[in-house]
């Protein structure tokens, strides 16, 4: 188990999300972590880039998802 941001994530679940990585990916969660740090002091950057990084994996695709049904009229 490694713990991502708060919350304790098995090696299994952690490779196949790694291997969802890509451009967009990364350069969201640079963005984010330019604007976090720019607004507040953060005091364990490797930690804090680690959640920025494993966390758009999935955010992002709930927001392709939720693109996709608002123009398929679903919602």
């Amino acid at each position: 188990m490694i713990k991502v941001g708060g919350n304790l994530v098995s090696i299994d679940i952690i490779r196949k999300d790694i291997e969802k990585l890509n451009f967009l990916v990364i350069y969201h969660a640079i963005d984010k972590f330019k604007e976090d740090s720019s607004e507040k002091e953060i005091k364990s950057a490797v930690i804090y880039l680690k959640s920025c990084i494993y966390n758009p994996i999935h955010e992002m695709s709930f927001d392709t998802d939720n693109e996709f049904r608002c123009l398929d009229g679903i919602y």
